[in-house]
């Protein structure tokens, strides 16, 4: 799963935001 979602994160659009919401949950 941690491999799905880091390739997720890179897929999705840089949003600084939203990877700090991804890691804090």
């Amino acid at each position: 799963l941690s491999e799905i979602n880091l390739n997720a994160e890179l897929i999705l659009p840089p949003c600084p935001i939203n990877q700090q919401e991804s890691k804090q949950v």
